[in-house]
């Protein structure tokens, strides 16, 4: 219904997206404390350098995968 009007084919398309999303990755520097662990001094820098970092896959087994370098 919604996930159709946005473009996204499946679920776990919309699981992908909210995870991508700056929403949610702010969130998680914020919790993770990542600004520190990155030495970054702006948000929107420590999110680019998480997403250096990380990588959101809907191709693995269970069609959600997702790693931390």
């Amino acid at each position: 219904m919604a996930g159709g009007s946005l473009g996204l084919k499946s679920p776990n398309d919309m699981y992908i997206a909210m995870l991508k999303s700056a929403t949610v990755e702010d969130a998680m520097v914020q919790h993770f404390g990542l600004m520190q662990e990155y030495k970054q001094k702006y948000l929107s820098d420590t999110r680019k350098a998480f997403e250096r970092h990380a990588t959101i896959d809907g191709n693995g087994k269970d069609r959600l995968d997702s790693y931390l370098y």
